[in-house]
């Protein structure tokens, strides 16, 4: 690719209300984004045994009947929609209602059943593989593969310290799987290590965004608010541009202003 796909991920940072939901996708639109990213779980399914971690969990939960709307939404503003679903009854939801842009999460990636439901299926999916070693992604890999895959490095820390970021994991995924693109889920709070990744060969990326970083909920403090999230972009657009041509040469300009011995002529 000689371009960058940039995901807006929303998350539960629209605090379960639809009007804010289209709000923030409004703003990645403007700032830039090629796409937003929504999760999809039920706290009764990620906490089964734990009351007062599903009591929490419920608060940041997507109503389904939503998808449709901003599924519509997104067509009108021109952006690509996502989801992360987590949980086998979700993946199905997504699946029924024909979304064709997935994101696994990490936490979900040893979730056979739910990949296989993906399994050949011509969707495509982003795999993030923050909590997992090299065995689970190659696992998951073997699933998804027929599939339009793109593979992300992430470290799953919110946020995420420079020395835990290991971009030099993207190395190693270029080697060990040829056949997919590379992407970088970034969790960090500066912009340096997406431009790094960039340089290493990623060009999917994904940032969190919110209105507010003081705003209340797990994923708000950490978030780029709209003028960084533009930066954000910015940078990768031309840092994109500024890798170039792998042909070392002398370039027009330099031909024509450049100061070195030679045979020129007159005419």
């Amino acid at each position: 690719m000689n371009k960058v796909f940039i995901i807006a991920e929303i998350g539960s940072n629209h605090d379960q209300s639809l009007k804010k939901a289209k709000k923030l996708m409004k703003i990645a639109k403007e700032c830039g984004a090629d796409a937003v990213k929504f999760q999809l779980f039920k706290g009764t399914e990620m906490y089964p045994q734990d009351q007062k971690l599903q009591n929490v969990i419920k608060k940041f939960e997507l109503n389904p009947k939503w998808i449709d709307i901003l599924n519509l939404y997104a067509k009108k503003i021109k952006i690509k929609v996502m989801y992360s679903a987590f949980d086998l009854n979700s993946q199905k939801i997504l699946l029924n209602k024909k979304i064709k842009y997935h994101k696994i999460a990490s936490s979900e990636v040893v979730k056979f059943k739910m990949l296989n439901l993906l399994k050949n299926k011509n969707q495509n999916i982003f795999l993030s593989t923050g909590m997992c070693d090299l065995d689970d992604v190659i696992k998951a890999y073997e699933i998804l593969k027929n599939n339009n895959l793109v593979i992300m490095q992430c470290s799953s820390l919110y946020p995420c310290t420079d020395e835990n970021v290991n971009l030099n994991v993207i190395k190693l995924y270029k080697k060990k799987f040829k056949n997919v693109e590379i992407g970088f889920s970034d969790h960090t709070l500066t912009d340096t290590a997406a431009l790094v990744a960039l340089g290493l060969g990623a060009r999917y990326f994904e940032k969190h965004i919110t209105e507010n970083k003081k705003l209340k909920g797990p994923d708000h403090f950490y978030a780029y608010e709209p003028r960084e999230f533009a930066g954000y972009v910015k940078k990768l657009r031309s840092g994109i541009v500024s890798l170039g041509s792998n042909n070392k040469e002398i370039l027009p300009l330099e031909r024509k202003n450049g100061r070195r011995l030679g045979i020129y002529s007159k005419i």
